[in-house]
């Protein structure tokens, strides 16, 4: 058999902190007279746990850091059709941020309680 495949095996056993050597896991595979199909299901299971701990661990890492886990609001995607009112042309050239280069002063003036103050385009 493959000596890379033990190698393998004990690398992955290591991530998932499972305390066995190369040494051990060729023994049990002698011992129990496993053929190469089976040792690479093992090493496959072993695969697919791995990549399984890795996904949980980001999506843990993910929820823990307060990132918006839907698609932030951009120029590109929001609509503009909604809003209504004087100035509706000074939004919808906002996302050139000629305002911003001119050193002008924006002013977001609206009802109560719908993030005005909150950032709500992004770059």
């Amino acid at each position: 058999m493959n000596e890379l495949i033990f190698d393998e095996i004990e690398q992955t056993a290591d991530y998932l902190k499972l305390s066995i050597n190369a040494q051990e896991i060729a023994d049990v595979i002698i011992k129990n007279k496993y053929d190469e199909g089976q040792t690479l299901a093992i090493s496959g299971f072993l695969k697919y746990l791995k990549a399984k701990r890795h996904e949980n661990l980001v999506n843990m890492l993910r929820k823990m850091s307060r990132i918006p886990l839907k698609n932030p609001k951009t120029f590109e995607n929001y609509d503009f059709s909604r809003i209504n009112g004087e100035n509706v042309d000074a939004l919808t050239e906002l996302s050139s941020l000629s305002s911003l280069y001119a050193h002008r002063n924006l002013a977001f003036i609206g009802p109560q309680g719908v993030g005005k103050t909150h950032g709500c385009f992004l770059m």
